[in-house]
């Protein structure tokens, strides 16, 4: 997609969301909520994607609809207690994207964060459910008891009410809304996934009485979307987006704000650099704006850096993994000498694409931390990926795997050199030779910790 088209789909979308017609459904069209300038996002919104999405994911959709209400047997669930909190600090919102990480006491997005307040408050943290396992079989396995993971499904009425009431705002999307060419008869499906999220923290609510909801904010629909119903139902709890993770030159609609109790009352950032941008574009739609640091600060023992591995770290996509994997057969043959070490993003844990490759003996997919992933490296190959950030912090090279005829989405695009630019394996040899390179390791270095800061919770004991 060209960077024009890009800007005229975000600009027309904002149109649609700030006009005096939209309402809050008109909200819980995902769609409308365009997040960055990412391939495997912009994709979606050209009409030849959209029409073979529909015919291949319409009948599935309603059968998985379906099926859920004998697949799961509550809105959401949480161990009975004896003594019933009845009243909490912070109700914390989190993707739960592997089972792996269900009992432990570091939160993968929040990190540290329990562990630092619940001195002085009193916290509970609901898992949105992305791993591959029923809501009900992690249960069972879930040990911590200020813990609450939350359901595919809602009772049988209102998920039919939601339906009933994606096909009315489909009814009067189309007809306020002629323009909008990017939206099909499925996008409107999305409203029921928002509203049976935003039904479920409601009654969470009703039971944990908390006085501020945080939860993870990158510019999705179900966002905005809970935080209005927040509102609606008591506008004296207070709302925190925590932007967690990377941004990128055209990131969208986590920068923009939307009509008034769509924005949360507070906005935490993991750092000084992305603080200054939420500053200057909500000014005065939030009550603040704070860094609290995130747990992506880490540091590795610089005496073990002993080899030049090169590390690969793909995003979540499947279309991502795959293209970065072919690149590292290709350069790990190219050069045996070098060690290459693959590591899989935790929320993709589709290993069968591995199942039909014969890998060279110079490249390993890493079940290992990320900590010893970079002890072992010199360099990182990244294309989206926030380990970018946590790589430079400990004076690994980086080096951005470009495609043609693709819009840049390098999370580093403020100051990352062209020179850390490659697009293939000859590219990726000039670099090997290129030994003024480390120079760059510092600006980088120095920048990271900006944006990724330690983290630090006091704002939250001054909400």
């Amino acid at each position: 997609m060209k960077i024009q088209d890009y800007k005229n789909i975000c600009k027309y979308s904002d149109n649609v969301l700030l006009s005096r017609k939209s309402n809050f459904l008109t909200h819980a069209i995902s769609r409308l909520h365009i997040l960055k300038e990412h391939p495997e996002v912009t994709k979606e919104y050209h009409s030849s994607w959209i029409k073979n999405f529909t015919k291949k994911n319409f009948l599935i959709k309603n059968f998985f609809f379906l099926l859920n209400f004998f697949l799961e047997r509550k809105n959401f669930y949480k161990h009975q207690s004896n003594n019933p909190v009845k009243k909490i600090d912070y109700l914390i919102i989190s993707p739960l994207i592997n089972s792996k990480f269900l009992n432990l006491e570091e939160d993968f997005y929040f990190g540290n964060i329990e562990k630092n307040i619940k001195k002085k408050f009193k916290t509970k943290i609901v898992f949105r459910n992305f791993t591959n396992s029923r809501s009900k079989n992690l249960f069972k396995k879930l040990k911590k008891k200020n813990r609450i993971i939350l359901s595919s499904r809602s009772d049988i009425f209102s998920e039919f009410s939601f339906v009933f009431l994606a096909f009315k705002e489909y009814i009067f999307f189309k007809f306020n809304f002629k323009n909008f060419q990017h939206c099909s008869l499925l996008d409107f499906a999305s409203i029921v996934t928002n509203l049976r999220l935003a039904k479920q923290i409601i009654e969470i609510i009703k039971i944990t009485n908390p006085r501020i909801v945080l939860f993870t904010y990158e510019g999705h629909a179900w966002e905005r979307v809970l935080n209005k119903a927040i509102k609606n139902f008591c506008n004296k709890i207070k709302t925190a987006g925590y932007q967690f993770t990377v941004t990128t030159r055209h990131q969208h609609s986590l920068f923009r704000p939307l009509k008034e109790g769509y924005n949360p009352d507070y906005i935490l950032t993991t750092g000084e650099i992305t603080k200054k941008i939420f500053t200057n574009r909500y000014k005065k739609t939030v009550m603040g704006v704070e860094a609290i640091g995130s747990n992506k600060f880490i540091k590795i023992n610089k005496k073990k850096h002993l080899s030049d591995s090169i590390l690969i770290v793909p995003e979540a996509f499947e279309a991502e993994t795959k293209k970065m994997l072919e690149f590292s057969i290709d350069s790990s043959m190219a050069f045996p000498k070098k060690n290459f070490i693959f590591r899989m993003h935790p929320m993709y844990s589709k290993f069968s694409i591995l199942r039909k490759i014969k890998l060279p003996k110079n490249l390993v997919i890493s079940k290992q931390s990320l900590k010893k992933d970079m002890e072992e490296s010199r360099f990182l190959i990244f294309r989206g990926s926030a380990v970018v950030f946590q790589a430079c912090m400990n004076d690994i090279l980086p080096l951005y795997l470009k495609s043609q005829n693709e819009l840049n989405f390098n999370p580093m695009f403020d100051i990352f050199p062209n020179i850390l630019n490659i697009k293939n394996k000859d590219d990726l040899k000039k670099i090997f030779l290129n030994k003024k390179l480390y120079k760059y390791r510092l600006i980088l270095k120095k920048f990271s910790n900006q944006y990724f800061e330690k983290s630090n919770f006091r704002f939250l004991a001054k909400i």
